[in-house]
C-alpha cells in the first residue's frame, strides 16, 4: 500500500516536473526573444532621431512586454504552488522518517544515518521483517528524494527571486517606453501642426504665382501691341524718307518753287523729327516694359525655386 502510494506520488511529481521544465523553457525562449527585440530597439537613437521613429513598433514592444509579464506572473504562481506541494511532501516524508505510518503498529526510532532501529515487538515474523526492510528501504529512498527536493526547492526559490527581479525591470522598461510613446505622439502632433501651416503658406504662394502669371501674360500682350505700333511708325518714317528723296530730285525748279520746296522739306524734317522723338519715346517705353517684364520673370523664378524647395 505504501509502495503504491509512493509510486503514484512520484508519477504525479514527474509529470509536474516535465510541465515545469517545458514551461520554463518556453518562458526562457519568450524572454530571450523579447530581449532581442528590446536590444534591437535603440533607445538612444530614438531620442536623437525621433522624426523617423515608428510609433507602431513601440506599441508592439509594449504589448510583447505586457504578455511577458503576464507569463512571468503565471510562472511565479506556478512556482509558489510547487513550493507548497514540496513543503507538504517534505512534511509527509518527515512523518515517514519519524515512523508515523498509518495502519502500522510498528514505530521506528531512526538515528540521523538511518542505520539503526528498535521495534516494540520482541519477536518478529518473517513477514514483519520483510515489511520492516521494505519500510527501511522506502525511508532511505524518501531521504534521497527529500534531499533532491530540497535542492530543487532552493533552485526554484532562487529562480523565483530572479523572475521577480526580471519582472520588475521589464515593468520599468515598459514605463520608459510608454513615456517615449507619449513624447513621440506630442512631437508628431507638433509636426502635423507645422505641416498644416506650411500647406496654407504653399496655397497662398500658389495663388500669388497664378496672379503673377496673369500679369505677365498681360504685359506680353502690351509689348506685342507696342511693337506693332513701332513697326507702323518705322514704315511711316521710311515713306517720308522716300518722299524727301523724290523732292530732292526735282530741285531744278524756280526759286519760288524752291522756296515752297524748302518749306515743304522743313515741314517734312519737322515731321521726321517728331517721328524720331515719338520713336525714342516708344523705345524708352519698350525698355521700361522689358525691365518690368524681367522683374516679373525674376520674381517668378524665385517663387518657383521656393516652391520646389518646399516640395
Amino acid at each position: 500500500m505504501l509502495n503504491e502510494n509512493y509510486h503514484n506520488q512520484q508519477n504525479d511529481k514527474n509529470e509536474q516536473n516535465i510541465y515545469t521544465m517545458d514551461d520554463t523553457d518556453n518562458n526562457n525562449n519568450n524572454i530571450n526573444n523579447n530581449n532581442n527585440i528590446y536590444n534591437s530597439f535603440d533607445l538612444k537613437g530614438t531620442k536623437n532621431d525621433s522624426n523617423t521613429f515608428d510609433v507602431d513598433n513601440l506599441h508592439k514592444i509594449i504589448n510583447t512586454k505586457n504578455n511577458e509579464i503576464f507569463h512571468l506572473k503565471n510562472r511565479v504562481v506556478l512556482l509558489e504552488t510547487q513550493l507548497e506541494i514540496k513543503n507538504e511532501d517534505e512534511k509527509e516524508f518527515n512523518e515517514i522518517y519519524n515512523g508515523k505510518i498509518k495502519g502500522d503498529n510498528i514505530y521506528f526510532n531512526m538515528n540521523k544515518s538511518g542505520e539503526s532501529y528498535s521495534s516494540t515487538k520482541e519477536v518478529e515474523t518473517c513477514e514483519e521483517v520483510e515489511k520492516r526492510k521494505s519500510v527501511e528501504n522506502i525511508i532511505k529512498d524518501k531521504e534521497k528524494k527529500l534531499e533532491n527536493i530540497q535542492d530543487e526547492y532552493n533552485k526554484n526559490y532562487v529562480e523565483l527571486d530572479e523572475l521577480r527581479v526580471d519582472m520588475k525591470l521589464k515593468e520599468e522598461n515598459i514605463e520608459e517606453l510608454e513615456r517615449i510613446v507619449v513624447k513621440l505622439k506630442n512631437e508628431l502632433k507638433e509636426e502635423r501642426r507645422k505641416s498644416e501651416k506650411y500647406e496654407r503658406k504653399y496655397n497662398e504662394e500658389k495663388s500669388e504665382l497664378a496672379i503673377l502669371k496673369e500679369e505677365m501674360f498681360s504685359l506680353e500682350k502690351q509689348i506685342k501691341e507696342k511693337e506693332s505700333e513701332f513697326d507702323l511708325n518705322k514704315n511711316t518714317i521710311n515713306n517720308l524718307k522716300l518722299e524727301s528723296a523724290e523732292f530732292n530730285n526735282i530741285i531744278s525748279c524756280s526759286n519760288e518753287t524752291k522756296k515752297h520746296l524748302t518749306d515743304y522739306i522743313h515741314n517734312l524734317l519737322n515731321k521726321l523729327s517728331a517721328c524720331n522723338e515719338k520713336m525714342n519715346e516708344l523705345k524708352d517705353t519698350n525698355i521700361l516694359t522689358n525691365q518690368k517684364l524681367e522683374g516679373y520673370k525674376n520674381e517668378i523664378r524665385k517663387l518657383k525655386t521656393g516652391f520646389n524647395r518646399f516640395k
